[in-house]
């Protein structure tokens, strides 16, 4: 009896503990590096941080659209064969999309084919440059449905063959690419907080010979010396402690509470990392990560502000940010940018995702905003505020920290399932009636009213296309050069 609870304790607490240890890590991830994080989402404090959470395996699979908007991972191996097959299988939700790089290794030729399920993006093969620009691109004309798609692409002798579930693309589409040398595999996708995942991972000569495999499930992997010597000790523990006591059936209950623990706290942390990882992308912002996003961005500006003779702040969450847009240089702020850099000023963008009105104000006079002189300062919040009589507070209190600027404060437009406008954000901006009529405030309603139409709505009916950035920088640069 007593050879039957030590040993039973040691296999209890080793797959216990060992499952705890490793459950958070998906070591199908070692080959992939994350690109263009700051060209792509300029804002985002978390995109950094892709692979350091089990959001990348988003339920045992390479997750592309974890908050933030979009993604891509590139494959860290170069491959010189002749011939090999790719294959690989992908999950499109409803109104996303994939950029399925046929060949990355000269980043500012990169080659590949778009899948879509979304009509404003549609499907297309392209050539583009690390910056995201399109070089070329062809329309694919195929028709997709949400749901899992299969992937096969032959190399041979510079030529690629695609076969998107099982249906071979016009082999005369992609005579015009160039496919000689090393092959650098990536892969990026979209789909704001629906899955849009990789899977299955299979490279191959033309023998079927595995060149290349990745499981991103979370495997086992070599088991380290701490990974024995922890239940070992739980063991003997056991050991002495039932020595010790002469009665069976205390020993039996001691060594059965042991356990019982053991697998409670091993039940327990897997429940929560279910419920924060694997069940749903983890897309919940803290307060405090918003700060110290503020603070970071704060930090990189300062000197360039008190350098700057004209300056323009801009406040916001992640419409102020862009997310939405296709590039950077397609969002609002940036197309704003350009038309003030040719008066003479600098902008710097402190939009920050999932900003509300109180870090703004938190940020505002915890970094004595006003002493910096400002010219001007552009407000596009309100959407994520929930209290219209607490928004109003803040903004009152942001424009009295600081009368030496003059505010744009712009309307912050939400939209319902059914493409009406979402009357908490209207509610919002209404309640500044009386801040608005300050000298040293101008308020503008939000353009795209006038847009009742889906060309401007992004895939998570929040954000904006980079048609409607261009109609709401073009809205607020008329505007401007009146004031």
């Amino acid at each position: 009896m007593k050879l039957l609870l030590i040993s039973s304790t040691f296999i209890i607490s080793f797959l216990s503990l060992y499952s705890i240890k490793y459950h958070k890590i998906s070591r199908g991830l070692e080959d992939f590096q994350h690109i263009r994080v700051e060209n792509y989402r300029g804002g985002s404090a978390w995109d950094e941080f892709f692979f350091e959470g089990p959001n990348a395996s988003h339920r045992a699979r390479l997750n592309l659209n974890i908050w933030g908007g979009f993604h891509e991972i590139k494959l860290n191996r170069v491959f010189k064969e002749q011939e090999l097959i790719l294959s690989y299988d992908v999950g499109l939700s409803p109104s996303s999309f994939i950029d399925l790089y046929l060949d990355r290794s000269n980043e500012e030729q990169a080659k590949g084919i778009r899948l879509s399920v979304n009509p404003v993006f549609p499907s297309l093969i392209f050539t583009r440059t690390g910056g995201g620009r399109f070089i070329k691109k062809i329309d694919l004309n195929i028709k997709l449905k949400p749901g899992l798609q299969k992937v096969k692409i032959t190399f041979s002798n510079g030529k690629a063959q695609v076969f998107i579930n099982d249906v071979a693309i016009e082999r005369q589409l992609l005579e015009s690419q160039n496919f000689r040398g090393g092959l650098v595999f990536a892969w990026g996708g979209s789909g704001e907080q629906q899955p849009v995942f990789i899977d299955n991972i299979l490279i191959t000569d033309s023998s079927g010979n595995e060149i290349y495999s990745n499981d991103f499930s979370l495997s086992w992997v070599s088991l380290k010396f701490i990974d024995i010597l922890v239940p070992g000790v739980i063991t003997f523990f056991l050991f002495l402690l039932t020595g010790r006591v002469k009665d069976q059936k205390l020993n039996v209950t001691i060594a059965l509470t042991l356990n019982g623990i053991i697998v409670l706290f091993a039940l327990l942390n897997y429940y929560e990392l279910t419920a924060r990882f694997l069940v749903e992308p983890d897309d919940v912002v803290t307060h405090q990560q918003v700060k110290d996003r503020l603070k970071t961005l704060f930090d990189r500006h300062q000197n360039a502000i008190v350098s700057s003779e004209k300056t323009i702040f801009v406040y916001g969450g992640s419409n102020a940010v862009g997310v939405g847009a296709r590039e950077k240089e397609e969002t609002w702020v940036e197309l704003f940018r350009d038309e003030v850099e040719k008066q003479g000023y600098q902008l710097f963008n402190f939009g920050t995702i999932a900003a509300t009105s109180n870090e703004i104000l938190d940020f505002h006079k915890k970094y004595q905003i006003h002493r910096y002189g400002a010219d001007f300062i552009v407000m596009l919040i309100g959407a994520n505020d929930f209290n219209a009589n607490i928004f109003r507070t803040n903004v009152k209190k942001i424009v009295e920290e600081n009368r030496t600027s003059h505010f744009i404060i712009l309307e912050e437009l939400r939209y319902s399932h059914d493409l009406s406008f979402n009357s908490l954000s209207s509610k919002n901006f209404s309640s500044l009636r009386n801040i608005c009529d300050l000298d040293e405030v101008s308020c503008f309603e939000n353009p795209l009213k006038e847009y009742n139409h889906t060309g401007i709505i992004w895939t998570d009916l929040v954000h904006l296309t980079s048609y409607a950035q261009k109609v709401f920088a073009t809205k607020l640069i008329f505007e401007f050069k009146k004031l």
